[in-house]
């Protein structure tokens, strides 16, 4: 755990390490392939990102998950995501979203899995959050699919169910994300860092990412 004084320093130094991974892949595979997360968090991160000097163009940009909801809903990761980087960037690199059906969820699903297929080959870098329940992803604790999907290590797209508003997730399973070259968890705040550290060894989300992503970098800041 890399511990940083604010949270404008976390996320000063989450945004060079994200940098640094996309011009490594670059370097090394001609492309870079990132999964990033939504939510409030990490936004001002992906708006200092659209400032690095980074190949925009060989950077293909992915969601670790969704909430179903069509893209201009303001509870809509994509939406979000694109307003952070900005048009310029946005304009360059090849972004990926996971809503292209919001009326059949049955379809979109089939599509994303489809559209995915290149992380679920390679992913060069993935940026997760962590919720206080413990979750990461859309992989929540009492839900059916997640539980099922923690247990699994299938390289897959699939539907879970939020606790909160809105309820319908599609999220990247623990196997694609497992599988990624780098892995960066954000944490802000003692109480997330208390819930992080105390539940190595419990069936929550969380847990799963301490016993099995031996490439998890966590950045905290109180």
């Amino acid at each position: 755990m890399r511990t940083f004084k604010d949270i404008s320093a976390l996320e000063e130094g989450i945004t060079h390490a994200i940098a640094e991974y996309i011009r490594k892949a670059i370097e090394w595979n001609g492309s870079a392939h990132i999964l990033l997360s939504g939510g409030t968090t990490p936004l001002v991160v992906y708006a200092r990102l659209a400032k690095e000097n980074i190949e925009w163009n060989k950077v293909w940009i992915g969601l670790v998950d969704e909430r179903y909801v069509p893209l201009d809903h303001p509870k809509n990761n994509e939406r979000a995501l694109r307003a952070a980087f900005g048009e310029v960037v946005c304009s360059q690199a090849h972004f990926i979203g996971m809503v292209h059906d919001d009326l059949d969820a049955d379809h979109n699903l089939s599509v994303v899995s489809v559209e995915y297929q290149r992380f679920m080959e390679r992913t060069d870098f993935v940026l997760l959050g962590m919720g206080k329940d413990g979750h990461f992803a859309s992989l929540f604790p009492n839900d059916s699919s997640s539980e099922v999907d923690l247990r699994a290590e299938s390289v897959k797209i699939l539907c879970t169910t939020a606790p909160d508003f809105p309820t319908e997730r599609i999220t990247c399973s623990k196997g694609m994300l497992k599988q990624a070259k780098e892995v960066v968890l954000m944490i802000t705040g003692t109480e997330k860092e208390t819930i992080f550290n105390d539940n190595k060894e419990t069936g929550l989300p969380v847990g799963y990412l301490q016993r099995e992503f031996g490439q998890l970098n966590v950045f905290y800041a109180p």
